[in-house]
C-alpha cells in the first residue's frame, strides 16, 4: 500500500503547476521590463545617430579646411624654408595627437562611470534572484 493517497498527488501536482505558472508569470515579466527599457533606449539612439552623422560630417569638413589654414599659416611664418609645409603639418600633427588624446581620456572616464545597459531590469532580476535563493534555502 502506498504512504499516501491520490488527493496527495493531486495536491503536490496542483503545487507544482501553481509554482511552474508563477515562474512562467515572472519570467515573461521581467522580458517585457527588457524589452520596454531596451526599446526606449534604441529610440534615443534613432534619434541621435542621424544628428550625429550630419553633425560629424560637417565638424569633418571644417576640420580639413581650418588645418590646412593652420599648415599654411606656419609655412607662411617660414617662408624662406623648403620644408615650410612639412614643418607646418608636423606641429599641426602634433597639437592634434595631444588633444584627440584628451579627448578620448575623458570619453574613457565619462563612459566606465555610465552604464549603458538596461539597468532597471538588471537590478529587479539581481531581486528575483535573491528572492528565489531565499525561497529555495
Amino acid at each position: 500500500m502506498r504512504g499516501h493517497s491520490h488527493s496527495e498527488d493531486r495536491g503536490i501536482a496542483a503545487v507544482i503547476h501553481d509554482l511552474k505558472t508563477e515562474f512562467l508569470q515572472i519570467l515573461n515579466t521581467r522580458l517585457q521590463m527588457l524589452y520596454t527599457e531596451l526599446k526606449e533606449k534604441l529610440e534615443i539612439w534613432k534619434t541621435a545617430l542621424p544628428l550625429l552623422a550630419g553633425g560629424v560630417t560637417l565638424l569633418s569638413g571644417g576640420f580639413a579646411a581650418l588645418t590646412f589654414a593652420l599648415i599654411a599659416l606656419i609655412e607662411g611664418a617660414l617662408a624662406p624654408n623648403p620644408y615650410g609645409w612639412a614643418i607646418g603639418g608636423v606641429v599641426v600633427g602634433f597639437v592634434y595627437l595631444i588633444l584627440g588624446s584628451v579627448g578620448l581620456i575623458l570619453a574613457r572616464k565619462i563612459f566606465r562611470s555610465k552604464n549603458i545597459l538596461p539597468e532597471r531590469t538588471l537590478k529587479v532580476l539581481k531581486q528575483d534572484q535573491i528572492w528565489l535563493e531565499k525561497e529555495v534555502a
